[in-house]
């Protein structure tokens, strides 16, 4: 079906998009989990070299999954996310924009959720607990204004 619209401005990021160019640090795990969209949190899995989405409170926070351009060669899931038993890049430290459960504001700790009791998406971020469904996120902070569904500037510096 052909493109019928098309609008005069680019969208100014998109969830998992790497913000800036600074020194920043990025590890590589196997997704060992359930496919996974950009921009959430990925915890330790069963082996060094293995990450997953939260599934309970106080697991070890890896992370936020970025994009790269490399996941449309893999065939599977694109620019739409990671596939299970693919390579995940997980930043550590940087910017990186994420899609948020909450209102948030510049200097808002984040939270990342590890229950899901309704359609709550694993390892997404926020600015508060939910009421213990979610865990801070170390010395991360947002650096940008968004309302609930929009993309907010994530700060990331994990040790």
């Amino acid at each position: 079906m052909p493109q019928l619209t098309y609008t005069f401005e680019m969208q100014p990021a998109f969830a998992g998009m790497k913000a800036e160019s600074v020194e920043d640090t990025v590890r590589s795990y196997v997704n060992e989990g359930a496919a996974a969209p950009f921009g959430v949190v990925f915890v330790q899995g069963s082996s060094d070299e293995a990450a997953a989405l939260p599934s309970a409170a106080s697991q070890f926070a890896l992370g936020v999954a970025h994009h790269t351009h490399a996941y449309a060669h893999q065939g599977l899931a694109g620019d739409l996310g990671i596939d299970t038993q693919c390579m995940a890049n997980v930043m550590r430290k940087g910017t990186v924009w994420v899609k948020v459960e909450t209102a948030v504001a510049p200097g808002d700790p984040a939270f990342y959720r590890h229950t899901a009791p309704g359609v709550e998406q694993l390892g997404a971020l926020r600015n508060d607990a939910d009421v213990a469904n979610a865990d801070a996120l170390g010395d991360a902070k947002f650096l940008t204004t968004a309302g609930a569904g929009e993309l907010a500037l994530l700060e990331v510096n994990l040790p």
